[in-house]
């Protein structure tokens, strides 16, 4: 967006166009950030469980071993 907003769409962009078109390419900038970020939580999150669970099957066996 933002190279067809500097090269093929600059003669056509003027006035409340111009802003309007910016405002999109800044809030899909911004929403692809959002969706970034609760994406880098939720992976978090999961792999967090993921290492608990690991830690109590590991202490279960060694305790399994040590009877």
């Amino acid at each position: 967006m933002v190279i067809c907003g500097m090269t093929v769409f600059a003669s056509k962009l003027k006035g409340i166009g111009f802003i309007f078109y910016w405002l999109a390419c800044a809030g899909f900038t911004g929403l692809a950030a959002l969706v970034a970020v609760v994406e880098m939580l939720v992976i978090r999150r999961q792999s967090r469980a993921l290492q608990k669970e690991l830690l109590k099957e590991t202490l279960s066996a060694l305790e399994k071993e040590e009877d």
